[in-house]
């Protein structure tokens, strides 16, 4: 029954209690129309207060994402855990937390803030977040989803829980455009990009952007590839075109630096996975990109680590999609086979003295929003309509976005985003010079030192072999490391490279592939000494 400010009154001034802001405001808090929660305490255990709460917060924007409690940030584009302060004046909000006390002859239900000790409770109690929706991905523009009975649709404004997907919309599209003026659309914002090669390229860049918009296309732990945006000079536009991919199902785009080292790009990686983040643009990468953090990331379909501030360890499901610029950038084999390229090549000698038709840069991309969505969704709509043709190409690293993605991307007109990459040795340049390592040796066996000199001679492995005097410990054991990577490999031309021996004993020989077959059934494999340059 509401509490009346007379009795209120009466009680307080009888027991002689005061209390902080007036008796007036204690009673309007009292007779609000917000839900009224016992606070835990003497008969009231702390399972059913968090269950209490769990049922009025869940209508209130309160999600679970890896066993964890999330609301969604202030620029409603991603996820932030609660920790148990927030959890104390959010709930606030929505209900009043009350707790019976005795004044005078009456029990009066107080309000009060709960207790730090009562939120961590809550936050770690199963009964408050199996209660929660489950929440996995956030789009902030209504994007195409295959339903369980293999339709595709837009997913609606609000959340949708088989998809379990909140959409926020941030601006409306008109979803009848026709296939020709979609096209139309991206030809004239790609149009002043100056792509290396033929169609390849392009076509890779239009796959990034149906990619980001047409992510609940794809089946559930399907990979998609690393795409990686590479240009000959500073201002060749590759940030803005990975931008390009980004900002018509994202909005405004959120770019990182090159990490420097593997706890920056790990902290980076599970950031983006815990805030539910669909993409990570590492941007202006140079040097060489080798990161086993990364490598992993990309093939994984859960990620774990430790949440900063809430000392609890996340695991939950990805959909982050990695995007890489650079000008010279170099990447591993592993990052290389997992990744589609972007070349830009432009030929001014300054950046400056390039012109435009027009203005391109963040302003521009979000006026253009509604149009590139527009397109974007025309493109998946007449590949439904049309049966879903398949590409003309497949792709072992990640099949699955091959057979939908890039076969959107091709029945829209723009070529094949599988194609193989120009720039392929250019961008593993590792790779590359084993190959010309490789077609260099003869049958006759060679020493390691010989095979160092061989490929300085050559010009090979520069970023390893630097100088021209002995290697340093560490440098045979990093050249060593890379070429066991290759042993026994057959290479384009079909030669076969074997190592043989152990330790100083090492020889390196390069057959034609049926007499490497034969002279090979004798390899004993890897030397297990750690000080060896070739052990693993």
């Amino acid at each position: 029954m509401p509490v009346t400010l007379d009795r209120l009154e009466a009680e307080i001034a009888a027991a002689n209690v005061q209390f902080d802001g007036g008796i007036a405001s204690i009673a309007a808090r009292l007779n609000s129309a917000k839900p009224k929660v016992e606070l835990p305490g003497n008969d009231r255990l702390l399972s059913a207060f968090a269950i209490e709460l769990a049922e009025i917060l869940k209508h209130h924007g309160v999600y679970q994402r890896g066993g964890i409690a999330f609301i969604v940030n202030r620029q409603q584009d991603g996820l932030v855990p609660i920790t148990p302060q927030m959890l104390r004046t959010l709930v606030e909000e929505h209900l009043v937390c009350y707790r019976i006390t005795t004044i005078g002859e009456a029990e009066l239900s107080l309000n009060r803030t709960m207790t730090e000790s009562d939120a961590k409770g809550v936050l770690s109690s199963q009964q408050f977040i199996d209660r929660l929706p489950k929440l996995e991905k956030i789009a902030t523009a209504r994007l195409p989803v295959i339903r369980s009975n293999e339709t595709i649709e837009l997913l609606p404004p609000g959340y949708d829980r088989e998809s379990l997907t909140l959409t926020i919309p941030q601006c409306t599209y008109n979803e009848l455009m026709p296939l020709s003026g979609a096209k139309k659309v991206l030809d004239d914002l790609l149009s002043e990009f100056p792509f290396a090669d033929g169609g390849r390229s392009k076509a890779v860049g239009v796959a990034a952007m149906i990619s980001l918009f047409g992510s609940g296309l794809l089946p559930k732990g399907a990979l998609r590839p690393v795409f990686i945006y590479l240009g000959n000079a500073e201002g060749a536009g590759k940030t803005m075109l990975a931008k390009c991919a980004v900002s018509p199902a994202h909005g405004f785009v959120d770019t990182e630096g090159a990490p420097k080292d593997k706890v920056e790009i790990a902290k980076e990686l599970l950031t983006a996975v815990i805030e539910a983040r669909s993409y990570i643009l590492l941007d202006n990468c140079k040097g060489h990109l080798d990161s086993p953090q990364l490598e992993a990331f990309v093939t994984s379909v859960r990620w774990k680590g430790r949440i900063l501030g809430v000392s609890k360890s996340f695991c939950g499901e990805h959909y982050v999609t990695v995007l890489i610029t650079g000008n010279g950038c170099t990447v591993s084999p592993d990052i290389r086979r997992r990744s589609l390229f972007v070349e830009l090549f432009m030929e001014q000698e300054r950046a400056e003295d390039r012109k435009f038709e027009r203005i391109l840069d963040d302003a521009a991309l979000l006026t253009m929003r509604s149009d590139i969505l527009a397109a974007l969704w025309a493109f998946v709509r007449e590949w439904n309509l049309a049966g879903r043709p398949g590409p003309s190409r497949a792709h072992s690293s990640f099949p699955r976005w091959a057979e939908i993605i890039g076969a959107i991307v091709e029945f829209a007109g723009f070529g094949c985003p599988l194609e193989t990459a120009e720039i392929q040795g250019a961008s593993d340049v590792d790779g590359s010079d084993v190959w010309e390592l490789v077609a260099a040796l003869g049958s006759e066996p060679m020493k390691f030192d010989e095979l160092v000199s061989l490929a300085r001679e050559k010009g090979l492995f520069e970023r390893l072999l630097a100088g021209d005097g002995d290697l340093k410990p560490n440098e045979k054991s990093a050249f060593g490391k890379l070429l066991k990577r290759y042993d026994r490999r057959i290479f384009r031309d079909r030669k076969r490279f074997v190592v043989e021996g152990k330790g100083h004993n090492r020889r390196f020989y390069a057959f034609p592939e049926s007499e490497a077959h034969a002279r090979s059934q004798g390899h004993h494999g890897v030397s297990a000494d750690p000080e060896d340059p070739l052990c693993l």
